[in-house]
């Protein structure tokens, strides 16, 4: 809900540049810091205290914005929604990882990914709308809101674990949870399925950034067609998880990843040479959905395979601590580069980034088995 309002507010409050970028990406600054932390511990102690704890600052970070009247009071609390944000998200992902049976990890997975695409799918339509008729302090309040529930939720649902199953480590040569990063790290198929990530992230960040002001000030689109536009991709990636998450129990998830890299990569060079609406439209939340779909569904479960070697905690956490690096690259990057380059040139670099990620994992798993 917040990410693609926060540019436009803060630019209306003054801000250029490199503000505008942090106002999306200063996130990923306490992300970075704390993920590894994350990883260890949910591994060590379970999930749901540490998702609840999670849950909590990213209340904090919303009731900060709402209160928030200058550029660097918001960019205070955008960094304290990232320490929020790398508790619930990495171990969510580690507790449906947990739960997926061998060779059905796209299946299981894939129910993650629905949730996951949605969501971000429904928030920027949700705050268009809401931006629209109420003004942005009722955004961040909505965003509150929702926090809140999504609290008392999990607050009563979520079984509460009090030690985290281990799993084979034998082939890294230790215990599960005595696993050193530097062990973790240095596996090549985690590293090319990160790399996919990393590219992703620096496209998703440059773009998302962008991409809404762009539309606002070049093509002078309401805040709920900028909504439908940000919304739509997700929500098509989302809706097909289920069909691809089943699709990559069954086929070679490497090839899977490299054909929706390639799709999506065509959906966001688009955004590069398209002006009308619904040309946009349908570039980049069809073809640009499907392929983000594809490739998604089945690195995801392809991500489960390695948890159960290294720990599913130290997995997602990494995963989401090179997620933020590279949003954190590609909001800067794009920030620098908006001085000297247009926007639609931008666009284009970013499809560029996602393919150079496609091509790095092509590398590093090359002889990697990515299925049980």
């Amino acid at each position: 809900m917040v990410g693609p309002v926060l540019p436009i507010y803060v630019q209306s409050m003054g801000a250029e540049g490199l503000l505008l970028a942090l106002s999306f990406s200063a996130a990923a600054f306490s992300s970075i810091v704390v993920l590894p932390f994350v990883g260890s511990l949910g591994d060590r102690y379970g999930r749901k205290s540490f998702i609840l704890f999670g849950l909590g600052v990213s209340i904090i970070s919303a009731t900060g914005w709402y209160l928030s009247g200058t550029i660097l009071l918001i960019i205070v609390f955008r960094v304290i929604s990232g320490l929020g944000t790398s508790f619930w998200f990495a171990l969510s992902a580690a507790s449906v990882g947990d739960l997926s049976p061998p060779r059905e990890e796209g299946k299981y997975m894939s129910i993650l990914g629905v949730a996951d695409l949605i969501g971000f799918g429904i928030g920027p339509l949700a705050s268009g709308v809401i931006r629209d008729h109420f003004g942005f302090p009722a955004v961040f309040l909505s965003m509150g809101t929702v926090m809140f529930l999504v609290f008392l939720l999990v607050s009563i649902g979520l079984p509460k674990t009090t030690s985290v199953k281990s799993v084979d480590s034998t082939e890294v040569g230790a215990p599960l949870n005595r696993l050193r990063w530097r062990d973790v790290v240095r596996m090549p198929l985690l590293q090319g399925l990160t790399l996919v990530t990393l590219g992703h992230a620096v496209a998703f960040g440059a773009t998302l950034t962008f991409l809404a002001l762009y539309l606002d000030t070049n093509l002078l689109l309401t805040a709920t067609a900028i909504g439908m536009i940000l919304t739509g991709q997700e929500l098509v990636a989302g809706l097909l998880q289920p069909l691809f998450g089943r699709v990559a129990d069954r086929y070679n998830r490497r090839y899977l990843i490299i054909s929706g890299i390639l799709i999506q990569s065509f959906g966001i060079f688009g955004l590069a040479v398209l002006t009308d609406f619904w040309m946009i439209f349908i570039s980049f939340v069809f073809v640009g959905g499907f392929g983000h779909s594809l490739w998604s569904a089945a690195q995801r479960a392809a991500l489960v395979v390695v948890g159960r070697k290294v720990g599913m905690a130290k997995t997602m956490s990494f995963l989401e601590m090179i997620f933020m690096s590279g949003l954190l690259l590609g909001s800067i990057g794009a920030g620098l580069l908006s001085q000297r380059l247009s926007i639609p040139m931008i666009f284009a670099i970013c499809a560029g980034a996602l393919l150079v990620g496609g091509i790095l994992f092509v590398i590093r798993s090359r002889g990697q088995q990515l299925s049980v």
